[in-house]
């Protein structure tokens, strides 16, 4: 795997250039541009932003998922990569097609390990998802709008549907509730939660506590 930047017109004057011969985007949907045009691409490496500039591919994140993205079996495996212009965060999914539903926990209603990741480009943070197992994503797209509230990252489930992120729900939809009645959907609580601390900010005689707060829906 290695990666190259086409410099101009390639018919007057251009050329390519190398800019890594080591690190290379794993698959066809494993890439994405941020509002500023800068490019991500997955590979087997981990995540990597390369400037508008065309300069070198940087790793993101280093040090925090290592393990976890080098544990990945990414023979096996379809990576996809969508950028949510609003949320400001590159979409990272791993997807298993040829995966049989009965091999994972059904009684959750979801996955127990996380299918994907939010890599939020303001905070330089990743944020594990986890999603109900019938609306697994094997698609994702930015559906550009000027009315915001239309405009959203959509997923095409494995189920047949289109369905978008909502900011202002503590449920998610997994399935319909009736095989015969497709106008039914069952839902799967959302579990959220921060853990704070241990932290001495002040000097070594300042105590600090860990804290953990969850917020459920009921």
């Amino acid at each position: 795997f290695s990666t190259w930047v086409l410099r101009g017109d390639p018919g007057s004057g251009g050329q390519v250039d190398s800019l890594s011969r080591s690190i290379g985007v794993v698959g066809q949907d494993a890439w994405c541009f941020d509002n500023d045009g800068n490019l991500y691409i997955f590979s087997f490496q981990g995540l990597y932003r390369i400037a508008s500039n065309g300069a070198p591919p940087i790793k993101v994140g280093t040090g925090r998922l290592d393990k976890t993205f080098s544990d990945l079996d990414l023979n096996n495996l379809r990576v996809l990569l969508e950028y949510d212009r609003d949320r400001q965060m590159v979409l990272i999914f791993f997807i298993d097609d040829d995966a049989d539903l009965d091999d994972f926990d059904a009684g959750l209603g979801q996955y127990p390990e996380p299918v994907g990741y939010a890599y939020d480009v303001r905070t330089d943070g990743f944020w594990p998802i986890r999603v109900p197992i019938d609306v697994n994503p094997s698609a994702l797209t930015f559906y550009e709008h000027p009315n915001a509230a239309i405009r959203n990252l959509i997923l095409g489930s494995r189920d047949g549907y289109l369905r978008a992120f909502d900011d202002e729900l503590y449920t998610d939809e997994s399935g319909p509730s009736d095989p015969e009645d497709v106008t039914t959907e069952s839902t799967s609580s959302i579990e959220s939660y921060v853990v704070f601390g241990p932290y001495a900010p002040f000097g070594p005689n300042t105590r600090w506590t860990t804290t953990e707060y969850r917020e459920r829906d009921g």
